[in-house]
């Protein structure tokens, strides 16, 4: 019997490394796991304007990052994990910019939350010249809205 539960136990650990190394393989490079429905790829290191994120992510596969409920706090972990990831202001694939005041995401025109968990207090607050947005470091990345043309870092998601 010990000899069965034996050869079981490492079955199922052959078993769960290759579902684990499946897993992982399911986001291309270099995109990697975030969750099981989302692959992310952040760039710390090249700040770009909102148009040039945008096109960054379409040309990886992916959109630039919209955080929907249940991805708030997955995507704020990731953030998190590194110090030098976690320093640093993200494009927030959001804008008010076709209509002001109606902010839309940019990967299917839905609707943005208003109010905080998700913006910092009184954001969004500067009229029909600050049309994007980014998570601030400043405000533990809740979001705020900025100029367009400012130059910030990129988050990337995708379907796993």
């Amino acid at each position: 019997m010990n000899t069965l539960v034996f050869f079981l136990v490492v079955f199922v650990a052959a078993v769960s490394g290759r579902l684990t190394d499946h897993r992982a393989s399911r986001c291309p490079d270099p995109f990697e796991i975030l969750d099981d429905v989302h692959c992310i790829l952040i760039d710390p290191f090249i700040a770009r304007t909102y148009s040039e994120a945008l096109a960054f992510c379409k040309s990886h596969g992916g959109q630039l990052v919209a955080v929907e409920t249940d991805d708030l706090i997955n995507i704020y972990d990731y953030i998190n994990e590194e110090e030098f990831v976690m320093k640093q202001n993200y494009w927030l694939g959001a804008s008010d910019a076709a209509k002001e005041g109606s902010w839309l995401w940019e990967h299917n025109k839905g609707q943005v939350p208003m109010g905080v968990p998700y913006w910092h207090y009184g954001e969004p607050n500067n009229g029909n010249t600050y049309n994007c947005a980014i998570l601030h470091v400043s405000y533990n990345h809740r979001w705020v809205d900025v100029p367009c043309t400012s130059k910030y870092m990129t988050i990337c998601l995708r379907t796993a």
